[in-house]
């Protein structure tokens, strides 16, 4: 959750950010979706807004990977 909160104050020099996680329960908390719904908002002169918006690409991703589950 630090990380995203670090990426959050500084949302203006991140691309897209990809959440990859074996437990999407965890993305789905509500401090977790207060932050998601922060790291939505593209502020108006970041650089890669009208190429995001051009293809459809969200600027956040949650990925949930099967590859660590056992």
């Amino acid at each position: 959750m630090l990380a995203l909160e670090g990426i959050l104050a500084y949302r203006h020099r991140f691309g897209t950010v990809t959440i990859i996680t074996k437990n999407p329960a965890l993305a789905a908390r509500p401090e977790y979706l207060i932050l998601l719904k922060g790291l939505m908002y593209v502020p108006p002169n970041h650089p890669l807004k009208a190429k995001w918006a051009a293809v459809g690409q969200p600027p956040v991703q949650v990925e949930v990977s099967m590859a660590f589950l056992a």
